[in-house]
């Protein structure tokens, strides 16, 4: 089963990432795993948070440019060598690990990673074969985040709009922020730098 990541699409400068999780925090979200990555244009930010949903409206009301992305969350012992067996599994099944982080959570000697892989359905197979459960939003103390039921019922059109470009069969990732990303840097800076904002007061 997948758990929802919250991708962030930032600028390179000072202070990004520290304005983010105060927001986080003073809306009582918790942080369960975070993750940067850098290219020359702007910095992706993945987080897990328990609660996705409500992270992801605080997160379009503040201005942020963001995705959701389906990732898959495995526990293996908080040992030496614990992951090996997983990575590889992944090689023998011919299975491309697209980026890989590990959750704050650790829970009676197992230690949890996340994975964003090329086949998450032969990834899922695999682990099963060999006994390796996928985790559940619940096992981690997530909210589940039912993004087809957020489509049809949201009020926030934006965020209605992040959660249709989920689906079982995603496999852009982070594709949808980054064509955001873009679109703003042409259209001017101050549009990039807080991201949703001047779309909304147009509609």
């Amino acid at each position: 089963m997948t758990i929802q990541q919250i991708s962030v699409f930032l600028e390179n400068r000072a202070g990004q990432l520290a304005e983010i999780t105060k927001i986080l925090a003073d809306n009582g979200i918790d942080l369960r795993a975070l993750s940067i990555a850098e290219t020359a244009d702007y910095g992706v930010l993945r987080m897990i948070v328990d609660d996705p949903k409500r992270a992801t409206g605080i997160l379009l009301d503040s201005g942020y440019v963001m995705s959701l992305t389906p990732v898959l969350a495995v526990s293996v012992p908080d040992a030496p060598g614990g992951l090996t067996p997983v990575l590889s599994l992944l090689a023998e099944g011919d299975i491309d690990v697209e980026y890989m982080y590990s959750l704050f959570t650790h829970v009676q000697g197992k230690a949890y990673m996340v994975f964003r892989v090329s086949d998450e359905a032969k990834f899922t197979a695999l682990m099963q074969q060999k006994g390796i459960a996928t985790c559940t939003p619940e096992e981690l103390g997530l909210k589940e985040c039912n993004t087809k039921k957020a489509a049809r019922r949201g009020q926030n059109r934006q965020l209605r709009a992040v959660f249709r470009g989920i689906g079982v069969s995603d496999a852009c990732g982070d594709t949808a922020g980054r064509r955001e990303w873009r679109r703003r840097r042409r259209g001017g800076r101050g549009g990039a730098a807080r991201g949703l904002r001047g779309r909304r007061g147009r509609r």
